[in-house]
């Protein structure tokens, strides 16, 4: 044996062993912020309730009820930056929120007015503690799914896309540790925030200019070349910011905050999108397929963000500021799973169905989500004293559920024959061809609806048929996208074939090992095996490839085929028992004209075997 193979395989088993590693690491850093969420009661801290302007130092909004309106604060009232401490600073320039219990004097100007006056900070209420910790669980579940990725294909874009997330729970500005009393405690923690925020940003741009594929070329290339280094500027641009926190007795330019709040994070996103853009426009077929749902929801995140920006800029709300966080968490995890099915599956779906059925959805869910926070807004500013609010909100879901249940089957029908009336008049078609099949006359009819119908029906770039010619072979008797040139038969151990006999159901095809030379390939690559099933018996299949744009076949393109093929099983056994009965009559008008035949021919031997009968006959 070779000394490079060896050492081959110890660099292999190395970057397996720090792989796995690295990943055990993140895996922890996320499952650690969710446990501590859940089970720590200050863990999403507290908040003064104000709002700075540009200038650094007036106050634009005061929350109702919150520690800066308790404590006297005012809209137009100047904060002493001199002598505000370092809590307060951070919870007004960045904004972070304080640690639970945090006790702080101020001074405020008010016209000619010097007031001292002193701040408790007022912990999140329990709406938003709920929605806080579904914030972190969802992030832990979109770093799953990264280290999933990396496990599946270790490449520099998945791990570009793991490291995207590992500032998630340190980025959401409430963090558990926020410590600002200590000058010691803030320099660590928010050193690690601008580091970890760094790596995010040159993972996000690592990860958009090679996905889907792993390749970055030209411009690619370039953006690819040049994450580390803008990330290590966003990062420098954090601790410039702490800097200021730290030290100056002057709050931050006006230049250097808007640049950090939404200076930078717009122009990451802006570039991320122009990027991945570029890359969808730049390819074809199924590339673009797994680059659009992508693009869509990152396009989601990010005007989410900006917008989520602005509001905490202008206002501090624990219903608004829940409401943004679950925008941002619900595109999150949608870019999470499209990125896992563009990455695991050459097939994707139709994406221009998934995300319009998936709009249709997210609105109906936000009106209804929109309701019970108005319900719930009412009720503990209007109604808290009547101790009704529970009575409210349990009423109006009970409305809502019993409105839905009502209404569920025709909101389906209205959004299939409205919003996607081509797939639906596909099915409707398909369905009626179905029915047609029980009076087709010959197997070839009934093979031309599966295939050329089928086909053209929901635009799929292959079908064939193969039936069972004696006992041993399957012969393709149709096929469209497939090679005319020969006939492809198919023995009884053909892999495929044996998988089907077994399960005598549905089948991925691309899920079974089969080596065959003479298939499609590309976009009409077989990818769906739907077999013709007679009691218990295998009379053929069909086999459907993808659709010729380079979408798979979905959940309700399977059903509806399933169907098809279903009616197709019945009438090819329909048929088959009408060519049978066809044979026999004719069979049995043979044995009656055999049998007539035979009678007259007895009668002749007998008259010919008995010539004193014949005599008698004649003189009769």
């Amino acid at each position: 044996m070779s000394v490079m193979p060896v050492r081959a395989r110890e660099q292999t088993a190395f970057r397996a062993v720090a792989r796995t590693f690295v990943l055990a690491i993140i895996a922890l850093w996320a499952l650690g912020w969710v446990l501590y969420a859940a089970f720590v009661p200050t863990a999403v801290g507290a908040i003064f309730g104000w709002n700075m302007g540009p200038d650094g130092s007036t106050i634009i909004y005061v929350t109702p009820g919150g520690a800066a309106a308790k404590g006297g604060v005012r809209v137009g009232d100047r904060i002493d930056w001199k002598t505000l401490p370092l809590e307060g600073r951070a919870n007004l320039a960045i904004p972070m929120s304080a640690k639970a219990g945090t006790v702080m004097p101020i001074t405020i100007t008010r016209g000619s007015k010097t007031i001292h006056t002193t701040l408790a900070a007022r912990l999140w209420g329990s709406f938003y503690r709920l929605v806080q910790i579904a914030n972190y669980a969802l992030g832990a579940v979109v770093i799953a799914i990264g280290i999933a990725l990396v496990r599946l294909r270790p490449t520099r874009m998945t791990w570009a896309f793991v490291l995207t997330f590992v500032s998630y729970g340190l980025g959401m500005g409430t963090t558990p540790f926020l410590a600002q009393t200590s000058v010691s405690d803030f320099v660590l923690q928010n050193g690690a925030y601008a580091l970890l925020t760094g790596i995010s940003v040159a993972g996000l741009l690592i990860f958009v200019s090679r996905f889907p594929t792993d390749r970055a070329h030209g411009i690619f290339a370039s953006v690819d070349r040049s994450a580390p280094l803008i990330g290590a500027l966003v990062a420098a641009l954090t601790l410039t910011i702490n800097a200021i926190l730290l030290f100056s007795s002057a709050p931050p330019p006006m230049w250097l905050l808007f640049s950090y709040q939404y200076l930078a994070s717009a122009v990451i996103g802006v570039v991320s999108l122009a990027v991945l853009g570029a890359a969808y426009f730049m390819s074809r077929g199924s590339d673009r397929q797994r680059i659009a749902p992508v693009l869509f929801w990152l396009s989601f995140y990010v005007v989410a963000t900006l917008a989520n920006n602005i509001y905490n800029f202008l206002y501090t709300s624990e219903i608004g500021i829940a409401l943004f966080t679950g925008l941002m968490d619900f595109a999150l995890l949608m870019i999470a799973i499209a990125v896992a099915y563009g990455i695991v599956r050459y097939r994707v779906v139709d994406v221009s169905f998934v995300i319009s059925r998936t709009l249709v959805y997210t609105l109906l869910t936000s009106l209804i989500v929109g309701v019970f926070v108005l319900i719930d807004f009412l009720s503990s500013k209007v109604l808290d004293r009547l101790q009704i609010a529970v009575v409210i909100e349990a009423v109006a879901a009970l409305a809502f559920g019993i409105w839905l249940n009502a209404l569920h089957s025709r909101i389906d029908r209205l959004i299939d024959t409205v919003l996607f009336r081509r797939r639906h008049l596909a099915e409707r078609r398909l369905h009626r061809a179905g029915r047609t099949l029980m009076h087709a006359e010959s197997p070839a009819f009934i093979d031309e609806v599966l295939t050329v119908e089928a086909c053209d029906a929901l635009a799929l770039a292959s079908a064939a048929v193969f039936r069972k010619e004696g006992d041993e072979i399957f012969e393709r008797t149709a096929a469209i996208g497939w090679n005319d040139d020969h006939t492809l038969r198919l023995t009884r151990d053909d892999h495929l074939v044996v998988n089907l006999l077994a399960e005598l159901e549905a089948m991925d095809v691309t899920a079974v090992r089969w080596p065959h030379a003479k298939i499609p390939h590309g976009y009409a690559q077989p990818l769906l095996a739907l077999p013709f099933v007679v009691r218990h018996e295998l009379l053929g299949f069909a086999l459907y490839g993808g659709h010729i744009g380079g979408e798979a076949i979905d959940a309700d393109e399977r059903h509806t085929l399933a169907h098809l093929s279903s009616a197709a099983a019945a009438a090819y056994e329909h048929v088959h028992s009408k060519t049978l009965l066809n044979e026999a009559n004719e069979l049995r008008a043979k044995v009656s004209l055999l049998t007539h035949e035979r009678r007259l021919l007895r009668e002749v031997v007998d008259t010919l075997g008995n010539p004193a009968r014949s005599v008698q006959q004649e003189e009769v």
